[in-house]
């Protein structure tokens, strides 16, 4: 009912007045923009993986390899996620004011080097040392996936946007989510010790970290800027996604 009696946004609008918009939106960001809806989802993975270890995962690693109760892990959950909604208002704030990109970027370093912190404190049984754990690891996922949907919706023209955003989004999450927990038992299970967990979390890291070099706002979300220049990294990787239809 309350998507029924919005407006459009002015960039649809725009959009729609010009006669741009696609029956078919998907065909048309599979055909052109393939590489960006790969980069999107390479970018996304290091907050699903953190979010679902720290908050699904973290309950049968706490219970039975640390012999914690459900309800202290609950608890700790509790507080840590009241702490991200904080995190993700401040940083919303904040990415209108500086780079969304260079905040994007210093959560994905954040949650790079916070697993082996989280893990050692959480070991520790101590209850603020391993909320401060939480903490570490929680603060930049929020500077990360709070400003996540005003980057991505930068990069893709305004007509295939939420198709794009969506399928980008998407096949990330399915991917770092739904695999997250599961992985991180098998590690578990397979070397029988937290580092090689935190090391999975590191590396996924440093795989959306290269995603996000490569990922660029082609488009910062208004009319007026999208007919802005494009720099010379981002025209090359658009020349190399367009290149097959360019006669």
């Amino acid at each position: 009912m309350i998507r029924l009696r919005l407006e459009e946004s002015p960039d649809f609008e725009k959009a729609r007045q010009t006669g741009e918009i696609q029956k078919l939106p998907i065909a048309e960001v599979l055909r052109k923009y393939p590489v960006y809806v790969v980069l999107m989802c390479l970018a996304y993975l290091s907050s699903g993986v953190t979010f679902y270890i720290a908050t699904v995962f973290s309950l049968s690693y706490g219970t039975k390899e640390l012999g914690e109760s459900r309800s202290t892990l609950l608890g700790l959950i509790s507080v840590s996620v009241c702490i991200v909604m904080a995190g993700m208002i401040y940083f919303g704030w904040l990415s209108d004011r500086i780079s969304r990109r260079a905040i994007f970027f210093a959560g994905l370093v954040g949650m790079t080097a916070a697993p082996w912190a989280w893990f050692a404190l959480l070991g520790t049984g101590n209850w603020p040392l391993m909320l401060l754990g939480f903490a570490l690891l929680l603060i930049p996922y929020a500077a990360n996936y709070g400003i996540m949907p005003a980057y991505f919706v930068g990069v893709f023209p305004a007509h295939i946007r939420y198709t794009g955003l969506s399928l980008g989004y998407t096949l990330g999450a399915v991917l770092a989510g739904g695999l997250a927990p599961i992985i991180a038992t098998f590690l578990l299970g397979a070397f029988g010790d937290w580092q090689a967990i935190a090391l999975y979390m590191s590396g996924i890291g440093i795989v959306s970290m290269i995603g996000t070099f490569f990922l660029r706002e082609r488009y910062s979300g208004n009319v007026e800027s999208e007919a802005r220049p494009i720099s010379p990294t981002e025209t090359e990787l658009h020349g190399r996604v367009n290149a097959p239809h360019a006669n």
